[in-house]
């Protein structure tokens, strides 16, 4: 299974918001402070995923604007920048973990 999101997704316009909306980065740098996911749930999605028969999971998390992970690299993730605060791509990875 594929899994494509990130902050954008707030806005309902993909990946390529930005582009769409002639976005600025001033304005897209906003949106990260918005974003919290609070009915992400990795058990709901791993569940799904096996239910439809998938072996696997990816995510193209290495995203250039913000990433989906804890990072010690920069404060630019969806743990530092965020209301979340959490890591969403390693609860996934621990519930994939939990139900191999």
């Amino acid at each position: 299974m594929f899994i494509h999101w990130g902050v954008y997704s707030v806005l309902g316009d993909g990946e390529w918001v930005m582009n769409n909306r002639k976005m600025s980065i001033a304005s897209m740098n906003r949106w990260p402070l918005s974003s919290n996911p609070t009915e992400f749930d990795a058990a709901q999605w791993v569940s799904l995923a096996k239910a439809a028969g998938m072996k696997y999971i990816t995510s193209p998390v290495a995203s250039r604007w913000l990433r989906m992970f804890a990072t010690k690299q920069n404060q630019w993730n969806i743990v530092d920048a965020t209301p979340y605060k959490k890591d969403p791509l390693k609860s996934l990875a621990d519930e994939c973990r939990r139900k191999a």
